[in-house]
């Protein structure tokens, strides 16, 4: 997984700039799909695209573009049910919904460190809306984090009863 991530990030560099604009256009629509493992496989692309060294408006575009989509995936991870993701996860069927949550959140954190404190002074426009506002923006995370404790709980409490028996 490491070395197609290096591979992934040799690439990207080589194409260039409208190269990267290209793919990262084909990768988006990846976001209006039902489908986790196209949101986890986009969220893992724009962490990736978040490491290869941007200057100016590409950067500023790249944080316009990922940050909204980012927001999404980790809500609509937050909004689910903690049992019915439990439920999912030991059936094995399809992406797990903590992998989804994951690579967003392994997103964002590459996002804040490959951008420089600059750039976040151009995302000040109406295009980049994540939510209500920052206070319910933070109010919301402390919930996500809170909601994501809680389903850690609950697994290790099953895991116990399944060693138990």
């Amino acid at each position: 997984h490491q070395m197609l991530h290096v591979l992934i990030k040799k690439l990207l560099v080589r194409v260039g700039v409208a190269g990267r604009q290209r793919l990262l256009q084909l990768a988006m629509p990846w976001a209006r799909s039902p489908k986790r493992v196209l949101h986890a496989a986009l969220a893992e692309c724009l962490g990736l695209f978040a490491e290869v060294p941007e200057a100016g408006d590409g950067l500023v575009q790249l944080l316009r573009t990922a940050l909204p989509a980012l927001g999404t995936m980790v809500r609509s991870v937050g909004a689910e049910d903690d049992d019915a993701i439990l439920a999912q996860t030991q059936s094995e069927k399809g992406t797990p919904a903590w992998r989804v949550a994951y690579a967003a959140h392994r997103a964002f954190e590459r996002l804040l460190a490959g951008a420089p404190a600059s750039a976040w002074g151009h995302l000040g426009s109406a295009s980049l809306t994540l939510g209500p506002g920052p206070a319910a923006s933070a109010t919301q995370g402390g919930e996500e984090h809170a909601a994501g404790g809680r389903l850690k709980q609950k697994a290790r409490k099953r895991d116990d009863s399944a060693m138990k028996d």
